[in-house]
């Protein structure tokens, strides 16, 4: 569970503005929605891995570092408002989570909405 959270967090994170807002029913907190899911994957991640010096763990860590410098109040338009998804700050972002993606050798496709399980009483 902790890998397909992640790769899904990641190739998210990898994705176009225009696409990450298909990836969530956010009503313009795209950003926000990805990022929670990003974290509660790397909280899980962090928590499995042994080895703190692989190539995959320490991209992993300045992504989640890079974040998590701007997870202060000055930015939180960032998270909330999806305008700013074409911002430097989420290019980084991508070009980051893009940078994971290929250490880990996982194909650049787009993944499947967030909300997309059909859960049947």
């Amino acid at each position: 569970m902790c890998d397909e959270k992640l790769k899904w967090s990641i190739l998210a994170l990898a994705q176009s503005p225009d696409i990450q807002k298909q990836l969530v029913c956010s009503h313009g907190m795209t950003g926000e929605e990805i990022i929670l899911e990003f974290s509660d994957a790397v909280d899980e991640y962090y928590h499995s891995q042994t080895d703190k010096q692989s190539k995959q763990f320490i991209l992993i860590k300045e992504l989640d570092d890079y974040i998590l410098s701007k997870s202060r109040p000055e930015y939180e338009y960032l998270w909330l408002d999806d305008d700013y998804l074409i911002s430097q700050e989420w290019e980084i972002i991508r070009n980051m989570a893009k940078k994971i993606a290929m250490e880990f050798k996982w194909d650049m496709v787009c993944p499947a909405p967030l909300y997309s399980a059909i859960y049947y009483a």
